[in-house]
C-alpha cells in the first residue's frame, strides 16, 4: 500500500468515527434532553389551553409554597383558560439547575419559569 493509500484509509476511518459519534449523539437521549422535551410538552399544553397535557408530567408530590399539585392546578387553570397566561417560553436549562437520580429514576429541578401574558407582558412565576 502506498503512502497516499494509507492517508486515504486514515481519512476514511476518521470520517466514519465522526459519523458514528454524531449518530450516537442523535440516538441516545440524555436526561437533560428528556427534561427539556417534557417541559416543552407542558409549554405546548399551555399554548393549547390543555390542562391535562400541562399537568400530566407534574409529580403527585409537587409542592409550591403551600400548594400541592391539585391546588396548583386549581389556581393555574383559570389563568390559562382566560388567557392570562398564553404561552411559556422554554429556555435552555443551565447545568446545575437540575439533577437526576438514576437509581430512583427521579429528577428534580430549580427553575425560574416566566409566563407571557395576553398583553405580551412578561411575568416571573
Amino acid at each position: 500500500m502506498t503512502r497516499l493509500g494509507k492517508y486515504a484509509l486514515g481519512a476514511v476511518v476518521a470520517v466514519l468515527l465522526i459519523l458514528f459519534v454524531r449518530l450516537l449523539d442523535y440516538w441516545v437521549v440524555t436526561d437533560q434532553e428528556k427534561i427539556v422535551n417534557t417541559i416543552q410538552v407542558m409549554a405546548d399544553g399551555v399554548a393549547a389551553r390543555d390542562m391535562d397535557r400541562v399537568f400530566a408530567h407534574v409529580s403527585p408530590r409537587f409542592r409550591l409554597d403551600k400548594l400541592d399539585k391539585a391546588h396548583f392546578r386549581d389556581w393555574a387553570e383559570p389563568h390559562i383558560r382566560n388567557g392570562d397566561v398564553s404561552s411559556i417560553r422554554v429556555w435552555v436549562l443551565p447545568r446545575g439547575s437540575w439533577s437526576v437520580t438514576a437509581a430512583r429514576r427521579r429528577s428534580s429541578s430549580s427553575l425560574r419559569p416566566r409566563r407571557l401574558g395576553a398583553r405580551r407582558r412578561v411575568f416571573s412565576v
